[in-house]
Protein backbone atom coordinates (compact mmCIF):
# COMPACT_ATOMS: atom_id res chain seq x y z
CA UNK A 1 0.00 0.00 0.00
CA UNK A 2 1.35 3.04 -1.35
CA UNK A 3 2.22 6.19 1.47
CA UNK A 4 0.73 3.98 4.34
CA UNK A 5 3.00 2.55 7.12
CA UNK A 6 1.59 0.00 8.93
CA UNK A 7 3.13 1.16 11.88
CA UNK A 8 0.45 4.20 12.05
CA UNK A 9 -2.51 1.40 11.63
CA UNK A 10 -4.61 -0.32 14.53
CA UNK A 11 -6.27 -3.70 12.94
CA UNK A 12 -9.27 -5.00 14.49
CA UNK A 13 -10.25 -8.34 13.80
CA UNK A 14 -13.76 -10.03 13.06
CA UNK A 15 -15.08 -10.60 16.39
CA UNK A 16 -14.55 -6.63 17.42
CA UNK A 17 -16.43 -5.25 14.13
CA UNK A 18 -18.82 -7.87 13.11
CA UNK A 19 -17.61 -7.49 9.87
CA UNK A 20 -16.47 -11.01 8.28
CA UNK A 21 -12.87 -9.45 7.46
CA UNK A 22 -10.48 -7.59 9.70
CA UNK A 23 -9.72 -3.86 9.13
CA UNK A 24 -7.12 -0.91 10.11
CA UNK A 25 -7.59 2.38 11.26
CA UNK A 26 -5.39 4.84 10.56
CA UNK A 27 -5.47 8.72 12.22
CA UNK A 28 -4.49 11.69 10.51
CA UNK A 29 -1.95 12.71 12.43
CA UNK A 30 0.51 13.58 9.72
CA UNK A 31 -1.95 15.52 8.25
CA UNK A 32 -1.93 14.50 4.85
CA UNK A 33 -4.44 15.76 2.37
CA UNK A 34 -6.45 12.77 1.32
CA UNK A 35 -9.79 11.64 2.27
CA UNK A 36 -10.84 9.98 5.95
CA UNK A 37 -10.06 6.33 5.16
CA UNK A 38 -9.82 2.84 6.75
CA UNK A 39 -8.30 -0.30 5.69
CA UNK A 40 -9.98 -3.89 4.46
CA UNK A 41 -8.91 -7.27 4.02
CA UNK A 42 -9.87 -8.85 0.96
CA UNK A 43 -10.23 -11.89 1.83
CA UNK A 44 -12.20 -13.34 4.72
CA UNK A 45 -9.41 -15.03 6.80
CA UNK A 46 -9.22 -14.29 10.58
CA UNK A 47 -5.30 -14.03 10.10
CA UNK A 48 -4.02 -10.59 9.54
CA UNK A 49 -2.75 -9.62 6.43
CA UNK A 50 -2.12 -5.97 5.77
CA UNK A 51 -1.14 -7.05 2.00
CA UNK A 52 -4.17 -7.50 1.02
CA UNK A 53 -6.25 -4.83 1.45
CA UNK A 54 -8.37 -2.29 -0.06
CA UNK A 55 -8.76 1.28 0.77
CA UNK A 56 -12.75 2.26 1.41
CA UNK A 57 -13.32 6.09 2.34
CA UNK A 58 -14.87 6.84 5.41
CA UNK A 59 -18.00 9.48 3.64
CA UNK A 60 -21.80 8.86 2.80
CA UNK A 61 -21.28 7.12 0.46
CA UNK A 62 -18.15 5.15 0.95
CA UNK A 63 -15.88 3.70 -1.97
CA UNK A 64 -12.90 1.81 -2.58
CA UNK A 65 -10.37 3.83 -3.85
CA UNK A 66 -7.78 1.16 -4.73
CA UNK A 67 -8.12 -1.36 -7.39
CA UNK A 68 -7.62 -4.51 -5.14
CA UNK A 69 -11.11 -6.69 -5.44
CA UNK A 70 -13.68 -6.46 -2.60
CA UNK A 71 -16.45 -8.91 -3.09
CA UNK A 72 -20.10 -7.08 -3.63
CA UNK A 73 -21.35 -8.52 -0.32
CA UNK A 74 -18.25 -7.50 1.77
CA UNK A 75 -18.28 -3.60 0.30
CA UNK A 76 -21.89 -3.38 1.47
CA UNK A 77 -20.91 -5.03 5.17
CA UNK A 78 -18.14 -2.22 4.94
CA UNK A 79 -20.44 0.19 3.84
CA UNK A 80 -23.29 -0.45 6.98
CA UNK A 81 -20.38 -0.39 9.28
CA UNK A 82 -18.83 2.97 8.33
CA UNK A 83 -22.11 4.57 8.43
CA UNK A 84 -22.37 2.91 11.87
CA UNK A 85 -19.80 4.24 13.04
CA UNK A 86 -18.89 6.88 10.76
CA UNK A 87 -18.92 9.91 13.66
CA UNK A 88 -16.33 7.63 15.40
CA UNK A 89 -14.33 7.09 13.04
CA UNK A 90 -13.98 10.47 11.44
CA UNK A 91 -13.28 11.67 15.06
CA UNK A 92 -10.80 9.02 14.84
CA UNK A 93 -9.66 10.16 11.96
CA UNK A 94 -8.88 13.66 12.68
CA UNK A 95 -7.01 12.94 15.93
CA UNK A 96 -10.09 14.20 18.67
CA UNK A 97 -9.74 10.73 20.17
CA UNK A 98 -7.26 7.99 20.70
CA UNK A 99 -7.32 4.60 19.50
CA UNK A 100 -8.28 2.78 22.65
CA UNK A 101 -11.49 5.31 22.75
CA UNK A 102 -12.05 4.55 19.20
CA UNK A 103 -12.16 0.30 19.83
CA UNK A 104 -14.40 1.70 23.28
CA UNK A 105 -16.63 3.40 20.93
CA UNK A 106 -17.47 1.23 18.01
CA UNK A 107 -20.35 -0.35 17.62
CA UNK A 108 -20.38 -3.85 15.90
CA UNK A 109 -22.06 -4.06 12.75
CA UNK A 110 -24.56 -7.46 12.92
Amino acid sequence: MKNIDSWELSSASQTSTGLPMNVWFQSNSRKIDRKPMLLVQINNSSSLNFEQTAIVTIEDCPEVITESPVTEANLESVKGFILLNKEVLLAHWNCEIDTPELFSSIKKFL
